[in-house]
C-alpha cells in the first residue's frame, strides 16, 4: 500500500514539478535566443540606412553602379567601385563614416560597406583613419578572402591582390591584428604584414610618410588646425607639415600652425 500511495500520491506531484521547471527553462532559453537575435539585428543597419558620406573624390567613382561625388550618401550594403576609365583620372574616393572614421579607396578598388563596423574588400586598397582615442567598440574591420584586418589603432592600409592571393597590411599609426582561421598576427606602427593564400605571413618595416602614402594624403579631408601644434597634426598631414622658410625639425613640434590639411603653415623655428 505504501508503494501504491507513493505512486499515486507523490509521483504525479514530482512529474508536475518537473514539467513546470522544464517549461521555465525552455522559456528562459527562448528569451535568451530572442535577445541575441535582436542584438544582431540592431548591429546590422537595414538596407537604405546611410552609413557614410563622400568627402572627396576624383575620377569615376560608382556606388552600386551609379556615379557619385562629394556630398553623396552611401547606404548599408552598398558596393563602392573605383574602376579606371580609359583617358580619365585615377578614380579615388574618401568617405566619412557616420561613426567618424575616414575610409579612403585607392584606384581599382571594390568594397562593400556592410556597416560602419565592416568593410568587405574584394580587391584593391583601402586606408582607415579613425579618431585618436576612439571607442574600439566602433572600430572598422576590413574583411577579405585572406583574413580580417581588425583595427586596434588609428591609421592603416589594406591592399588585396585577389588574383595573386596576397594581402598586404601597412600600419601608419597605432596597431592592427590580422585574423584568419582562428589565428591572429599583430602589427604596430611602422610595420607591414604580407599574408599569402597558403597561410604564410611575413613581417617587414614600412615608412610612415613618403611618396607611397601620397594617394592617402591627397584624399585627406580639409582640417582646420589653427591653434594646434606640428605634433598635433603629424603624421596625419605629413608630409604636408612643411612651409617655405620654415622647419619641422627639433623644437618645431611645439610650434603653432594654421591652415588646412595640405596647406599647413609652420613658423620658422631655429635650433634643434
Amino acid at each position: 500500500m505504501s508503494g501504491d500511495a507513493f505512486h499515486h500520491g507523490s509521483s504525479p506531484r514530482s512529474t508536475s514539478s518537473f514539467i513546470r521547471v522544464a517549461a521555465l527553462a525552455a522559456g528562459l532559453i527562448v528569451a535568451v535566443l530572442v535577445a541575441l537575435w535582436w542584438t544582431r539585428i540592431e548591429r546590422r543597419p537595414a538596407a537604405g540606412v546611410v552609413v557614410a558620406t563622400v568627402e572627396r573624390s576624383s575620377g569615376a567613382v560608382h556606388v552600386d553602379g551609379e556615379p557619385i561625388g562629394p556630398g553623396g550618401e552611401v547606404t548599408a550594403g552598398a558596393e563602392i567601385s573605383t574602376a579606371s576609365v580609359a583617358g580619365g583620372a585615377p578614380p579615388r574616393v574618401a568617405l566619412r563614416l557616420t561613426d567618424g572614421q575616414s575610409l579612403r579607396l585607392d584606384a581599382e578598388t571594390v568594397v562593400r560597406l556592410a556597416s560602419t563596423r565592416h568593410a568587405e574588400l574584394a580587391g584593391g586598397a583601402v586606408y582607415v583613419d579613425s579618431p585618436p582615442g576612439g571607442d574600439l567598440e566602433r572600430r572598422l574591420d576590413v574583411v577579405t578572402s585572406l583574413g580580417t584586418v581588425v583595427e586596434i589603432g588609428t591609421q592603416f592600409e589594406v591592399r588585396l591582390d585577389e588574383a595573386a592571393g596576397v594581402l598586404d597590411v601597412r600600419v601608419r599609426e597605432g596597431a592592427v591584428s590580422v585574423r584568419r582561421e582562428g589565428r591572429s598576427v599583430t602589427a604596430s606602427v611602422g610595420e607591414g604584414l604580407t599574408v599569402r593564400r597558403d597561410g604564410s605571413v611575413s613581417r617587414h618595416a614600412v615608412p610612415v610618410a613618403g611618396a607611397e602614402w601620397d594617394w592617402v594624403v591627397e584624399l585627406a579631408p580639409p582640417l582646420t588646425v589653427r591653434g594646434l601644434t606640428v605634433a598635433d597634426v603629424s603624421p596625419r598631414t605629413a608630409p604636408a607639415g612643411r612651409a617655405a622658410g620654415g622647419s619641422a625639425r627639433g623644437g618645431a613640434s611645439g610650434a603653432a600652425v594654421w591652415g588646412a590639411a595640405g596647406r599647413v603653415a609652420v613658423p620658422a623655428v631655429t635650433g634643434g
